[in-house]
């Protein structure tokens, strides 16, 4: 016998229908879809796309699901393994930061989600919508009850595979006790450490793709009629009570089924971790409200929580000499550095030379980090705190701004308007070629997937040379 909870879950997700589910998280899928599509496309030729095309596609498989924008197909699984990580290479996915630890929430749902939909033409624009939607729901609610900070205990997102699994349980209709073996299933694979970032590896993104492999093998597996447990998340050993004892269990299943809460997800306007995001916009703030020229700041200091200060500013050696792109990614100094030194922070700041960018490595050297008190107290477990931000100018005046929402936070959310402008600027900078038209087709069939018969459409159009 399940416990309640994940009746509860497996029930919400099998059973709600597409027109119950608020319109604003409907919406907020959609723009979720065309962000994913759009940071995937512009990390197509990246080394860490490039090498996991190669290296899984040559498993070879039945051929399910196409690698994006490409015509190659793999095993669902393996694409979605591929897809999942391509979209968060740039790490300018969005993000939900209301939970303290983050969740990346579309990058590993979307790519299982569109890996399943790419296979059965049989599922509509309202099946992959509602499919997005209630995963989403599932992983930010898992997501913001823990209330253990991944920075103190190591675990980070191990809910994630419940999110993936629900997706693909969803779009694949099994019926309840399969579900709940998906969700068993699903937990012999949860998986979350922080270790990736304290070394600023690359299985930052590559695990996004495990967990969306994940999820599709544990729905296939439930399907093919595996038995697992079925008290996955409150078990006497289930997921809740082994590996996160501290949470909130009202913001677990609070208003399950009425509210949605994937419609505050958090979309990034800049390509690196959404926690530097309040520090670069209030440097550009600064930078454009007071007409202030790089050469003019002298130096930089930053105010933060202990958190912020622990994760982006630690370890030293690799936060103010950061040696590879995903190492930049995670320096706030580095973040505010290029937004001081250029006025604005876009795709190609964080590779190549442009990590030595000389101006950028002049500020970078004359900025510090600090434990603001404020901020600190009101919100010291706030993973994506707010920043304070002064500029030491050169005739010896300093210049100071704070920000606590940027762009994208839900209250100061983005438009569709916002992403299709994202996915022009990524596909500018793609290597693949992508017309204008396509382009507008692509967006004006997001726009309108409740209205599509076949989601596997939009995978056509993503995926055609």
């Amino acid at each position: 016998m399940a416990d309640d909870i994940t009746i509860k879950f497996v029930r919400n997700v099998r059973d709600t229908p597409f027109e119950v589910i608020q319109p604003e998280a409907i919406q907020r899928a959609k723009i979720a879809i065309l962000d994913i599509i759009a940071v995937s496309l512009a990390a197509f030729a990246s080394e860490i796309s490039t090498r996991v095309r190669a290296t899984v596609g040559s498993w070879g498989g039945r051929p399910d699901s196409r690698i994006f924008f490409t015509q190659e197909r793999l095993p669902a699984h393996n694409a979605a393994l591929i897809n999942a990580t391509m979209s968060r290479v740039l790490d300018f996915d969005d993000t939900f930061e209301l939970a303290p630890n983050g969740a990346h929430a579309s990058a590993y749902i979307i790519p299982t989600a569109l890996a399943i939909v790419d296979r059965d033409t049989s599922l509509s624009g309202k099946d992959l919508l509602a499919a997005v939607a209630l995963a989403m729901d599932l992983y930010c609610r898992t997501s913001r009850s823990i209330r253990a900070n991944a920075v103190d205990t190591g675990r980070d997102n191990g809910s994630a595979v419940f999110g993936t699994a629900a997706a693909a349980m969803r779009l694949m209709r099994l019926d309840e006790r399969e579900c709940l073996n998906t969700f068993g299933i699903a937990y012999a694979q949860a998986a979350g450490e922080f270790q990736m970032y304290e070394e600023a590896s690359q299985t930052v993104s590559l695990q996004q793709g495990l967990r969306a492999r994940s999820g599709i093998d544990s729905a296939e597996l439930a399907k093919a009629g595996f038995d697992a447990p079925k008290e996955a998340l409150y078990g006497r050993y289930g997921f809740f009570r082994a590996f996160e004892p501290v949470h909130d269990q009202d913001l677990l299943i609070g208003k399950l089924g009425v509210d949605f809460i994937g419609r505050d997800l958090s979309y990034k306007p800049y390509p690196c971790c959404k926690c530097i995001h309040p520090a670069i916009s209030a440097t550009l703030k600064l930078r454009k409200d007071k007409k202030v020229e790089a050469d003019k700041i002298k130096s930089i200091r930053i105010g933060t929580n202990r958190l912020c200060n622990d994760f982006l500013a630690k370890p030293e050696q690799v936060k103010w000499d950061p040696p590879t792109m995903v190492a930049a990614k995670f320096s706030m100094p580095f973040g505010v550095s290029v937004a001081a030194a250029k006025g604005e922070v876009g795709i190609a700041d964080f590779e190549g030379p442009a990590l030595y960018d000389r101006e950028v490595r002049r500020l970078l050297a004359a900025t510090t980090v600090e434990i603001d008190d404020d901020i600190e107290r009101t919100d010291g477990p706030n993973q994506n705190a707010p920043a304070k931000v002064y500029f030491k100018m050169a005739n010896g005046t300093e210049i100071s701004n704070r920000v606590d929402h940027p762009l994208g936070h839900p209250r100061n959310p983005s438009s569709m308007d916002d992403v299709v402008g994202k996915l022009r600027q990524c596909a500018n900078y793609s290597a693949l070629e992508f017309s204008d038209t396509r382009l507008n087709s692509v967006c004006e069939m997001v726009a309108q997937l409740d209205t599509v018969v076949s989601a596997r459409n939009l995978v056509d159009l993503m995926c055609v040379r």
